[in-house]
């Protein structure tokens, strides 16, 4: 199970990356993982929302294999 992990604006400065490949069976374990890759992404995704194949998805979500997950951050303007 691979999923395909995309980050926006503040989280993508965070991770120093755009995209991340890597596997997991919850969105917990997913930010998890996720953060232990980049450090940098601690103080950020707890203001994110996740999105997973298009979806608002919260931490037991369970994960489908091949999954697109984004990670979005709050944004401002108008």
């Amino acid at each position: 199970m691979s999923l395909q992990v995309r980050y926006f604006a503040a989280a993508r400065d965070a991770a120093g990356c755009s995209t991340d490949t890597t596997t997991a069976g919850t969105v917990t374990d997913l930010l998890a993982t996720l953060t232990s890759l980049h450090p940098g992404l601690d103080p950020v995704l707890p203001r994110c929302t996740v999105l997973v194949n298009g979806q608002r998805a919260t931490g037991p979500t369970r994960l489908p294999a091949d999954a697109h997950v984004d990670i979005l951050p709050p944004f401002s303007g108008g």
